[in-house]
This record gives structure tokens, sequence and C-alpha cells, in this order.
């Protein structure tokens, strides 16, 4: 990871796994992507977010966790990646899963 691309407090920076039309044959097809979940590779991991009362909230991922996610919770796309709260957040999921 680099130290100069590094999510802040209680966010996390997700590669979005691609979705790029798939050839079979002499068939293109588009796979449905259900639009309230994606799925990705965690790049950096922001500081424990602090709650009011000054207790830490921990990540539950790593960097290169493969995740199910959801924009819901507010997000930027930057430089190819989704900042997402913490918050958003589902799952942690196997390489290659589709969600539809």
């Amino acid at each position: 990871m680099s130290e100069a691309f590094k999510a802040t407090r209680g966010k996390i920076a997700i590669k979005r796994t691609d979705s790029t039309p798939k050839k079979v044959g002499d068939i293109i097809y588009e796979q449905n992507e259900n639009p309230n979940f994606k799925t990705g590779t965690v790049f950096s991991v922001g500081e424990p977010v602090i709650e009011n009362n000054g207790s830490s909230i921990p990540c539950e991922v790593n960097v290169g966790d493969h995740v199910l996610y959801t924009l819901e919770h507010g997000f930027m796309s930057i430089a190819g990646f989704d900042m997402i709260q913490q918050i958003g957040l589902i799952a942690l999921c196997d390489e290659g899963t589709s969600i539809q």
C-alpha cells in the first residue's frame, strides 16, 4: 500500500471488483449487477471510529480482504476506488463472488 494514499478515520478505500462485460464465443453479455451491493478488495483502512463517549470502534477488515459493501451510507469514488464509511461494510466474501 502506498503511504501517499491512505483512508482517513472511519473510512475504507475499496477497489471495486471489475464488472466488465464477458465474451463467450461471439456473444457478449453483461452480468446483471445488484445496484445496492458491490464487491471489492480493501486497499486501505483508516483509524478506528471514535464514539461520543470516547470509545473506539476498530475496523474488522484488513488490507487485501474481499468484501461485500453498500453505497447507501455515503461514498466517494476517487481514482478508481470507492471510499466508504466503515458502517457500509456488510460481509467478508470469497474473491469472485457476484451479487445478483
